[in-house]
Order: C-alpha cells, then sequence, then structure tokens
C-alpha cells in the first residue's frame, strides 16, 4: 500500500512539474511572438533586391490568408487577390509598368518627388543603412543617385489587390497584413501602387481576375531578401523616416 502511494504521489508530481513547464513555455512563446511583431512594426524595411528562392505553397496561402482576414468597415470585405508567379504573366506585368517608366534621371537628381524631397537637405542616411548607401551632396535636397528599384516581375511572388472604389483603406489593411504575415515568415516584401495607372485597364483586369466593379489598388511583391553576398548592390535605398514629433500630435487632458 506504501509503495503504490509513492508511485501515485510521484505520477503526480511529473503532471504538475510538466503542465507548469507547458504554461511557461506557451507564455514565453507568446512574449517572443509579441516582441517579434513589435520589432517588425518599427524597424523593417521595403525590400529593394530578392533572390530567385520561390515562396513555399503553404507560406503564400498564410499570406493571402492573412489579407483575406483582415478587417474592413462593416465586415464588407470588399477586396479581391490574385496571386501570380507565372513568369510569363508576371512578364507582361511588367512590361505594361516599363512603358510607363519616366525617361532616366540625370545624375544629381534627388531620386524621388519633389513634394517627398522637400526638406531633406542636409538629412544623412540612418545609422544602420550599408555603407555603399548613397549620401545627399552638400546643401542638397535627398539623396543624389537612387538605386534602380524593383518592381513587377523582380520577386517570385506578386499579389494585386483589388477593390470596389472608396473601400482602399480596407484593401491597405489586407495589404499590410499579408506584408506583414510574409516578413513573419521570413520573407522581404514591398508594397507599390504606381502599377495600379498601368494595370487599371480591361485587358489586365480581366488576365488577372479582378471582380466586375472593382478596380486594381495596389501591388505587394514578396520573396527572400537578398543580401550583398547574393547580390553585391543590394542596399535598401530607403529614405528618412519623418522625426516622430513631426508627425504626431498628443492631446492629452
Amino acid at each position: 500500500m506504501k509503495k503504490r502511494y509513492f508511485i501515485v504521489s510521484a505520477i503526480l508530481m511529473l503532471t504538475i512539474s510538466l503542465t507548469a513547464c507547458g504554461n511557461k513555455t506557451a507564455n514565453d512563446n507568446v512574449t517572443l511572438g509579441y516582441n517579434d511583431a513589435a520589432k517588425l512594426l518599427t524597424e523593417v524595411k521595403t525590400t529593394q533586391f530578392f533572390t530567385e528562392e520561390k515562396v513555399a505553397d503553404e507560406d503564400a496561402e498564410k499570406i493571402l490568408s492573412a489579407g483575406v482576414n483582415a478587417p474592413s468597415a462593416m465586415n464588407t470585405q470588399p477586396w479581391h487577390f490574385t496571386a501570380v508567379t507565372n513568369e510569363e504573366v508576371m512578364q507582361k506585368l511588367a512590361d505594361a509598368m516599363n512603358s510607363m517608366k519616366p525617361p532616366a534621371m540625370k545624375d544629381g537628381d534627388s531620386g524621388m518627388p519633389p513634394a517627398r524631397a522637400e526638406g531633406m537637405e542636409g538629412k544623412q542616411p540612418p545609422a544602420d543603412a550599408p555603407k555603399d548607401m548613397p549620401k545627399p551632396p552638400e546643401g542638397g535636397a535627398g539623396f543624389s543617385k537612387m538605386p534602380n528599384k524593383v518592381g513587377i516581375g523582380d520577386a517570385p511572388l506578386t499579389i494585386v489587390i483589388s477593390c470596389k472604389e472608396g473601400s482602399e483603406l480596407d484593401a491597405g489593411l489586407a495589404v499590410q497584413n499579408m506584408s506583414a504575415e510574409a516578413q513573419l515568415l521570413g520573407y522581404g516584401t514591398k508594397i507599390m501602387t504606381a502599377p495600379t495607372m498601368a494595370l487599371n485597364n480591361d485587358e489586365y483586369k480581366e488576365m488577372l481576375s479582378v471582380p466586375e466593379g472593382q478596380k486594381i489598388a495596389a501591388v505587394l511583391i514578396v520573396g527572400k531578401p537578398a543580401t550583398e553576398e547574393d547580390n553585391p548592390d543590394a542596399v535598401s535605398s530607403a529614405t528618412i523616416r519623418n522625426d516622430f514629433s513631426e508627425v504626431v500630435t498628443i492631446i492629452s487632458q
């Protein structure tokens, strides 16, 4: 009887110990996940160079599911997502974009529209920027030469987001959801709206199965980010973020 009591007690203690250990692990994972997400929202930058590595099918599905489950006004879900991995289709989309490119910028141009360049005088790249990142000339605006930036066809996965007119904010939330999910899965992303000017016509909307009554609002490209080892020119070409105090107003009691 005494031996049986000790066996039961030992099993009970082991169960309690494993349960406590499991709870600790779960809590640690929640904290780790929160920290990863918080870091992502404040530190991850747009990817400007990708490797040729494909996006796994299961990862692409997770990324798309993040868009499908994004919030929308009154849960209307006024969007549609077209995932493109077909190289021939991506080349057609890239050709449409290339047809709209402006003439090459002259040396010394800032590489950004005047509205974006305004106020950039004298600002330097962030401390963690690549060493070979272009610097603005003395007294100049923005960066003197911006590297060519990637577009459709430069990443293995292109997601075209369309929505009903007036629902662009909802579409933007879906794009942000998908971008964050992709980055948490270890991919790099770039969100673009310029392609909408070239793709919002019957030919491309039909090619991309855009539902009737919707317009293309944005394009998200996804892939593994290239390092300097993969591509010697793999610089972020990121512009300076505006200072917190310049863009935030706090009204307190």
